[in-house]
């Protein structure tokens, strides 16, 4: 047994056959991944995917043994080498349910290709039950760190599960339910339990352990969270879809979990200091794949490989191994004098500023919900801009001159054309050209105020509550001995939120220097030229 402290749980024990895990090159590399994006507006937000990996560890040994013990009767009929089996495995994949993260939290796991690593693990698994229900969700199931951490740990740790559990692991870390299981199947029920214990839409020990520790080490003060109330109330359902039940004394700490959790998604996730960080970043490591990756080969800096002690091999400066934050900063200094984007985020000076600073004052200056045409236009310069197509990454002089030359190509194309009615190449020019009238038109305002034309877009949905989720409605609660059925959360509580159907928005970010935008004046300069 060895004891950890831990900064939110006290200490955390941790059983000697998971030591070994802990103590690998491939667990101690989580040390070097940031846990959060939140640094820009919380400087004390450094905690890493260690630390919370740990305490995911923690968190699911305190679930999986309430679980138990609320369950007795319930589970009657599942062996107890049988259910300490599961729980191996169960607590095993808690603690490497982020093992394969990928760096900076997570703005760089977009660069996974999500379906190669998901057909990877799909044949590592080798379970017919497994690729049934892989395919009746879509084919993937899971987030791209989500799979990467299941693929990752079964190719350096398969030794420590034997592999008909294969399909378990992998099923509580990406969040794979059981589709076609009998409801008196105990075994299978606490299965299910536990995958919704680790990887649930609503609640988990993962969130549980990042909403109380991304609070207290940015000193965010979130909703209080009384795990350990909540924990303590957990039991099978039989009775239900929904694997889990909670306990009447549990429903306080639930909405708790709802709030905190609503709380840090809209003001702090979406913040636009935040967002705008990360689209730095995710500039960056386009440009350093790009750059540094061998072009003959098919490695990529976010692969398997990359994060193995074998690594892949740069153009310049030798093999990259154990992929972490400190080697995309090492490679984006090479390009410090080339890349505006690395110059910006390391330099605060040079940073764009939001024009508006939250979705309730763009809420106050602006009502696009009728003009789909212009968020369209919006959504596809940012497509360019995030893909580099133009080779920028910010609405600029050179953006337009790259708009005006596809309108070029684009007119002579329908002078040679011998189907001057083509439908399609119409459409493509009355694009291009209403593109043309709205980026001139927010150039003269720039122009005319003096104000340096450099913008930035990012979009992003409206804010809408996890309450309104039907996994939220459905929660199971028990009332105990007077209600022998679990009565929905939808039936019993209810927290008066907005009801905002969920729109698109956007931020643009610009260049201020030494002189601010009026937002008003902007705003209906904007307004007057998203009419198209």
């Amino acid at each position: 047994m060895k004891i950890i402290k831990d900064p939110i749980y006290g200490y955390i024990d941790i059983e000697d056959e998971y030591i070994p895990v802990i103590d690998s090159i491939y667990f101690q590399r989580l040390r070097n991944i940031i846990q959060t994006s939140y640094t820009p507006i919380y400087p004390s937000s450094l905690h890493n995917r260690f630390t919370h990996s740990l305490g995911v560890y923690h968190l699911g040994r305190l679930a999986f043994d309430s679980l138990i013990n609320n369950s007795f009767d319930a589970l009657k009929s599942v062996s107890s080498t049988q259910i300490s089996k599961l729980r191996y495995v169960f607590i095993f994949a808690c603690l490497c349910h982020d093992l394969g993260h990928s760096p900076f939290s997570h703005t760089g796991e977009k660069f996974y290709d999500k379906k190669l690593i998901s057909d990877s693990l799909n044949k590592l698994v080798k379970n017919e039950d497994y690729t049934t229900d892989l395919k009746s969700d879509g084919g993937i199931v899971g987030k791209e760190h989500e799979i990467m951490s299941a693929l990752l740990a079964l190719k350096v740790f398969k030794k420590l599960i034997m592999p008909k559990y294969y399909e378990f692991f992998a099923r509580c870390i990406i969040g794979l339910q059981y589709k076609n299981v009998k409801k008196s199947d105990a075994t299978y029920k606490l299965k299910s339990a536990c995958i919704e214990l680790l990887n649930s839409d609503i609640i988990d020990v993962d969130k549980l352990d990042y909403l109380v520790r991304d609070s207290y080490m940015s000193g965010y003060l979130s909703v209080a969270i009384d795990y350990n109330r909540l924990l303590e109330g957990i039991s099978l359902n039989l009775s239900d879809r929904y694997p889990i039940c909670y306990q009447k004394r549990s429903l306080s700490v639930l909405e708790s979990v709802l709030t905190a959790h609503d709380m840090e998604r809209r003001w702090i996730q979406a913040h636009p200091v935040v967002l705008y960080e990360a689209y730095l970043l995710q500039t960056i490591i386009r440009e350093i794949n790009g750059k540094y990756i061998m072009k003959n080969g098919k490695d990529s800096l976010f692969s398997l490989k990359a994060l193995m002690i074998d690594g892949v091999d740069t153009n310049e400066f030798g093999s990259v191994k154990l992929l972490s934050d400190a080697d995309i900063l090492y490679l984006a200094k090479q390009s410090f004098n080339e890349s505006l984007a690395v110059q910006e985020y390391f330099s605060r000076q040079l940073r764009r500023h939001p024009i508006w600073k939250s979705e309730a004052e763009y809420m106050t200056l602006f009502d696009f919900n009728k003009n789909k045409k212009f968020i369209d236009i919006l959504q596809h310069w940012e497509d360019i801009l995030i893909s580099g197509e133009y080779g920028v990454y910010s609405l600029n002089d050179d953006f337009l001159k790259m708009l005006k030359i596809k309108a070029e190509e684009l007119a002579d194309k329908k002078a040679v054309s011998p189907s001057p009615q083509n439908a399609t190449l119409l459409n493509r020019i009355n694009k291009i050209n209403d593109e043309l009238k709205l980026l001139i038109e927010i150039k003269d305002y720039f122009d005319k105020n003096d104000i340096h034309f450099d913008l930035v877009i990012i979009s992003l949905k409206k804010f809408k509550s996890n309450i309104y989720k039907e996994a939220f409605k459905n929660l199971p609660i028990s009332f105990g001995d007077y209600n022998t059925e679990p009565i929905s959360m939808k039936e019993v509580t209810h927290i008066p939120l907005d009801t905002m159907e969920n729109k698109d928005f956007f931020y643009l970010y610009y260049k201020r220097k030494n002189k601010t935008i009026d937002i008003q004046d902007f705003s209906r300069m904007l307004q007057r030229a998203a009419v198209i």
